[in-house]
């Protein structure tokens, strides 16, 4: 009787351990609208091209056009040794008709539509040789087939 009440309280403990393992995995990795822009600073300053692709919806980061154009954009900071740090300061929602001019430009080139969508104001800080130099950057995101994404 004492080994099966042994047996019980270990399966509930393990139990307790699983549910919980698994809530903060969903409460720490979870999709929002601030993801996007964490993924896209974690790109530039790792110089990559794929990663920064990944901040967009698969149907133009897996585009080898949009690949090339964003290659362009970082080649001229490759061989510069700095680092972007930043915080995100306010965001507002897009309105129905902001919202639709991206709904409508992602509809047309990837065929998808977007549901929701944030102008992020952000404070970006690039360090170069121990220097910072601070300027403010508004990023929109947006809600796609329910991720966030950069829509622009």
């Amino acid at each position: 009787m004492k080994r099966m009440d042994k047996m019980i309280t270990i399966l509930l403990v393990t139990l307790v351990v699983a549910v919980l393992s698994v809530t903060a995995i969903i409460i720490f990795n979870r999709n929002t609208y601030k993801t996007p822009i964490k993924k896209l600073y974690e790109a530039i300053n790792e110089k990559s091209v794929e990663k920064l692709a990944n901040t967009y919806h698969p149907c133009l980061s897996k585009n080898e056009a949009f690949k090339t154009e964003l290659e362009s954009q970082l080649a001229p900071i490759k061989n510069y040794n700095f680092k972007y740090e930043y915080t995100i300061k306010k965001s507002r929602t897009l309105s129905k008709k902001e919202l639709e001019e991206y709904k409508n430009n992602y509809k047309y080139v990837c065929k998808i539509k977007v549901e929701k969508g944030y102008e992020v104001e952000v404070s970006q800080t690039t360090i170069v040789n121990n220097e910072k130099s601070t300027d403010n950057k508004k990023i929109l995101v947006g809600l796609i087939d329910g991720k966030w994404y950069l829509i622009k």
